[in-house]
C-alpha cells in the first residue's frame, strides 16, 4: 500500500473517524430544540429579578428578612445561572451539528462525484471500495496468497502468505475459517493449523474457536499487539486430512455435488489475492474455471466471476496440473474459488 492510497483511505470518511468522541449524553443534549433553553433562561431571568427586587424592598424597609424568602431567591438565582449554561452548551451543540450536517452534506457531493467517476471508468471501483470498507475494519491485508498441494488421497497441505496491516488501531485478534470442500462429512475436526507462530518479534497463538462437521474457525492472538501503521507478514501451514478432496469422477458423482473445489471467503479488506493449486504427476482435472460466490451457499456473482476470469489461469508443467487465479482488490464478504472436475480414471489409493 502506498502512500497516496494510505492517505485516501484515512480520508474517505472523516465522519467516521470522529464517531466515538460524542458521549450519550452529547446526543441526547443535541436532540433538545434550543428553543426550549431560551424559554427557560426567560424565565428564570424574570424570577431572579423579581426576587432581587423583593428582597432590595425588605431591605430598604427594614423588615424582617424570612428564611423562606431568602430560600427561594436563591433558588431562583441558581436556576437562572444553569439556564444561562444550559443555553450557552445547547447554542454549542447546535453548531456542532451544523458542522456536521454540513459534513455529511459534502460527503453526498463526493459519493455523486465518485459514482460520475466509476461510470465513466475514470477511477478502479473496487479499489475505491476497498479503501472505504478499510476506514471501517482498521485492518487490512496487503496480500493474501494461498499455495494448495492436493495429494493422491485426497489430503492436502496449504501454505498460505499474508501481510497484514494496522490503519488506525492496534491489532491484537484476527479471525480465519476454513471450510471442507467435499461431502464427507466430520473431516473438519482434522484439519489442523500450528498451533504457534514466531515472526520479526510478534507470537501468535492460535486457538481453535469453532469446529463442525466440515469447517473449522481459528482465533489469531497476537503478543505483543501489531501497532497502528505497522505492517506484519507470516507464512501459515493448513493440513487437511485424506478425502478432503475427492479425486475420482465417480466419487464426485456419488457425492451429489457437481465439482469439486477450493475456496477462500474474504473477511478482512484485501488489496491482493491469489490462489495457486498443484494436482498430483499426471493428474488431468477437467472443466476448470474460477468463480466467485455469495457466502456458503455458493451462488454465483456474475459480474464479479467475469471481472476475475482475465486472472485464473490453467497450466501443464513436467505432468504437473497447475491451476492459479489472481485478482486485485476481491470484494469484501465474497467467496473466490477454483472449481474443477476430476478425470474418470484415477485409481483410488488406499487411505
Amino acid at each position: 500500500m502506498d502512500k497516496d492510497q494510505e492517505k485516501g483511505i484515512e480520508n474517505a470518511s472523516p465522519f467516521l473517524r470522529d464517531r466515538d468522541r460524542r458521549s450519550p449524553g452529547y446526543y441526547i443534549g443535541i436532540t433538545i430544540n434550543s428553543a426550549y433553553g431560551r424559554i427557560a433562561a426567560a424565565i428564570a431571568f424574570a424570577g431572579g429579578v423579581a426576587s432581587v427586587w423583593t428582597v432590595f424592598h425588605i431591605i430598604t424597609d427594614n423588615l424582617i428578612i424570612s428564611s423562606i424568602i431568602v430560600t427561594i431567591t436563591l433558588m431562583f438565582l441558581g436556576a437562572l445561572v444553569l439556564a444561562i449554561l444550559y443555553r450557552k452548551s445547547l447554542i454549542q451543540a447546535s453548531i456542532d451539528l451544523n458542522d456536521e450536517i454540513n459534513e455529511i452534506n459534502d460527503q453526498k457531493v463526493e459519493i455523486h462525484r465518485l459514482k460520475r467517476q466509476i461510470h465513466s471508468g475514470a477511477i478502479d471501483s473496487h479499489e475505491k471500495l476497498y479503501g472505504v470498507i478499510s476506514t471501517f475494519h482498521g485492518v487490512v491485508k496487503d496480500e493474501y496468497i494461498q499455495e494448495l498441494e492436493i495429494r493422491d488421497n485426497g489430503s492436502a497441505e496449504a501454505q498460505i502468505y499474508q501481510t497484514i496491516f494496522s490503519l488506525n488501531q492496534p491489532i491484537q485478534y484476527l479471525e480465519y475459517s476454513y471450510s471442507i470442500p467435499s461431502a464427507v462429512t466430520d473431516l473438519g475436526k482434522l484439519v489442523t493449523l500450528p498451533p504457534t507462530l514466531k515472526f520479526a518479534g510478534h507470537t501468535v497463538d492460535i486457538n481453535i474457536s469453532r469446529t463442525e462437521q466440515q469447517s473449522r474457525s481459528w482465533e489469531f492472538v497476537f503478543n505483543p499487539p501489531i501497532e497502528k501503521g505497522e505492517r506484519a507478514s507470516f507464512v501459515l501451514t493448513r493440513q487437511s486430512p485424506a478425502g478432503t478432496f475427492l479425486m475420482n469422477l465417480d466419487d464426485l458423482k456419488n457425492s451429489g455435488q457437481e465439482y469439486e473445489y477450493s475456496s477462500q471467503r474474504i473477511s478482512y479488506p484485501t488489496k491482493k489475492f491469489a490462489i495457486k493449486i498443484l494436482f498430483p504427476p499426471n493428474y488431468n482435472p477437467t472443466r476448470c474455471e474460477a468463480v466467485a460466490w455469495y457466502g456458503r451457499a455458493r451462488v454465483k456473482h456474475n459480474d464479479e466471476t467475469r471481472r476475475i476470469e482475465p486472472g485464473f489461469k490453467h497450466n501443464m508443467t513436467g505432468g504437473i496440473c497447475i491451476l492459479q487465479l489472481e485478482i486485485p482488490y476481491p470484494l469484501h464478504g465474497l467467496t473466490y474459488a477454483i472449481i474443477w472436475r476430476p478425470p474418470e480414471n484415477h485409481d483410488r489409493p488406499n487411505v
